[in-house]
């Protein structure tokens, strides 16, 4: 068998339904939709979207290198916090992280160890975001 980034390289016309593709191939086609509608949509005087994968936060570093290569933005991206390669590729193109730790503490990590704080002091270039805030809120209300 043959092994790497994308053991199974084939046409997405012959990715079978019962199988997902790797994320990779699903960013790289994700990106290239998007730049063409969006180049569609700025001849025509309209706003242009972004591309920001919700990316990283369970062990998908491969999915943090696609979307290094292809997105304007991650959101998510607390595995980061474990390849400092990646995280220094981010710092130096200064691509956006979205962070919302409430919503990592719920499902991923604890409040305690996620990596905004240590991230912000690096100098990437991250956020607050929220996700869900109805349904991650810690308010009496």
């Amino acid at each position: 068998t043959q092994k790497g980034v994308l053991p199974q390289r084939r046409p997405p016309s012959d990715w079978p339904w019962t199988e997902s593709p790797p994320d990779m191939l699903f960013n790289y086609y994700i990106w290239a939709n998007l730049e063409s509608l969006s180049h569609f949509r700025q001849l025509r005087g309209l706003n242009a979207f972004e591309f920001v994968p919700n990316c990283g936060e369970v062990d998908a570093t491969n999915h943090l290198v696609s979307a290094f290569l292809l997105a304007n933005a991650v959101a998510g991206g607390t595995c980061m916090k474990h390849v400092p390669v990646v995280q220094y590729l981010y710092y130096l193109a200064q691509i956006g992280i979205y962070s919302s730790p409430l919503c990592s503490n719920a499902e991923y990590i604890a409040y305690s160890n996620n990596p905004f704080p240590e991230f912000l002091k690096r100098g990437l270039k991250v956020s607050l975001c929220t996700v869900d805030p109805l349904h991650y809120h810690h308010t009496r209300q």
